[in-house]
């Protein structure tokens, strides 16, 4: 018999490759299952919520369903007259934006007849001037003949 060897015998192993784009599509996947499952739990409670509720509505519609055409025709006269107030005040408003309009329009209209007369006013003026310029330049000429 031989002594045991000291010698421990290795192999190469290659170590596996993950895939990485394939780890993090995974991932995703999960990401979005644990999203939809806790959604789906949020959306049972709510339902829940909602069953314990309804036959307590359903209960105060029954008791308010003959009440309600009473109510409205009870507040009828009320609506009309905050309808009539609201328009009264629209109507006041309107008035006065009118009105500012008018003065507006009365004012740039004023201002339109001033400036035609300006503008009149310094055709004259103009007509004046070379009048005057000519008779001072035929002076000038007669003056210079002598």
């Amino acid at each position: 018999a031989s002594p045991p060897s000291a010698v421990v015998p290795t192999a190469d192993v290659e170590i596996p490759v993950p895939d990485i784009a394939g780890v993090r599509a995974s991932l995703g996947a999960l990401r979005v299952s644990v999203v939809c499952t806790e959604e789906l739990q949020t959306l049972h409670l709510n339902h829940a919520i909602l069953q314990t509720c309804l036959p307590g509505r359903s209960s105060a519609r029954g008791r308010l369903g003959p009440q309600t055409p009473d109510a409205a025709n009870a507040s009828s006269p009320f609506v009309l007259f905050g309808q009539h107030r609201y328009d009264l005040v629209q109507l006041e408003s309107s008035q006065v934006a009118l009105a500012d309009c008018k003065i507006a329009f009365q004012e740039r209209r004023d201002n339109s007849k001033e400036i035609e007369a300006v503008r009149l006013r310094h055709r004259n003026l103009q007509i004046r001037y070379y009048e005057a310029v000519e008779d001072f330049q035929n002076r000038i000429a007669g003056l210079e003949t002598r």
